[in-house]
Parts: structure tokens; sequence; C-alpha cells
């Protein structure tokens, strides 16, 4: 994740300590469907004191307000966001029986804090 945000994004903060970096609640205005995009951002920082098993994993949340899902525009300017270019976020799909709070219109994404093996280019 960015080390730092940028004043833009910074500005839009909701929730959390200001100058946190990837940490806390901000309404992003400016995406590309021209929707305002509420993230909850955690950049895994607190992994290991909340007693979580490595490795850590950075993750934020997206929801728009219009009561549907965000789209992948919409999780690509996230992803850009809060990430560097060249850093990769995933979505995950998890089986049925690992589901632990199902929200509608809420769609994650993930990015261990390690080396993630990643296919090759040709393959993308």
């Amino acid at each position: 994740m960015r080390p730092a945000l940028d004043r833009r994004v910074e500005d839009m903060r909701v929730a959390g300590d200001p100058g946190s970096g990837c940490r806390g609640a901000f309404l992003l205005r400016g995406a590309p469907t021209g929707m305002l995009l509420y993230c909850v951002v955690s950049d895994g920082r607190d992994w290991r004191t909340l007693g979580l098993p490595e490795p850590a994993w950075e993750h934020v949340s997206v929801s728009v307000r219009a009561g549907r899902c965000p789209t992948w525009a919409e999780l690509e300017f996230v992803k850009r966001t809060f990430w560097g270019e060249d850093e990769w976020a995933l979505q995950l799909h998890a089986p049925p029986g690992k589901h632990i709070s199902i929200h509608p219109r809420v769609l994650h994404l993930w990015r261990p804090v390690c080396d993630l093996p990643v296919p090759p280019a040709e393959c993308v």
C-alpha cells in the first residue's frame, strides 16, 4: 500500500487519524462513474497485535452510495488510490462455508504483506 496518501485523498478521510496513511475510512469522489465510494482501509499494521496468523493482509472494503455493488472501473479506481501502480490486489471468492459477514453490495480488495505469487505476464 502507499506509505502516504495524496493530499486530495487525505481530504476525503471521514474516519481515522489525519496523516495515518492507508488506515481509516474515506468517501472517495472522482471515481470514473461519478459515484461516491465509501472505503474502509487497513494497511495490516495491527495484524500481529490482533493475534491474527501471518502473513498480514492489507484490505479495502468498497461500497457505493447508490444501492448497488461497485463496478470493475470503481474497484480499479480504489486499487490505484490505495496501492501503487506496480502492486497487485486481489478480490477473493471464499467457499460458502467460510463466509463470515455477507453484505450484498460491498466488495473487498486484499493484498498480503509479503511476496505475492502472480501468473506470468503472458497469461494475464
